[in-house]
C-alpha cells in the first residue's frame, strides 16, 4: 500500500486568515512530523483554536473535514 500525507486547513477566522499563518501552521507540522515523529495530529490557530488536521501514514480511510 501507498503512504500518503493529507493536510486540511479552514481559513475562516482572524486568527488563520493569512500566508503567515499558514506557514506557522505548516512549520508546526513539520517539526511535528520530523522532530517528534508524530504520524497525525491537529492544527492549532495562535488562539488554540482547532483550524485543521493532518495526518501520514498508509491509506486508511480519509481524514475527516472540519465544519467551517
Amino acid at each position: 500500500m501507498m503512504n500518503y500525507f493529507e493536510l486540511y486547513v479552514n481559513l475562516g477566522n482572524q486568527a488563520m486568515h493569512d500566508e503567515h499563518d499558514i506557514a506557522r501552521a505548516l512549520r508546526q507540522v513539520a517539526a511535528r512530523l520530523q522532530v517528534i515523529g508524530d504520524k497525525s495530529g491537529v492544527i492549532l490557530d495562535v488562539n488554540g483554536n482547532k483550524v485543521g488536521a493532518w495526518e501520514f501514514g498508509e491509506r486508511k480511510r480519509r481524514l475527516e473535514h472540519l465544519d467551517p
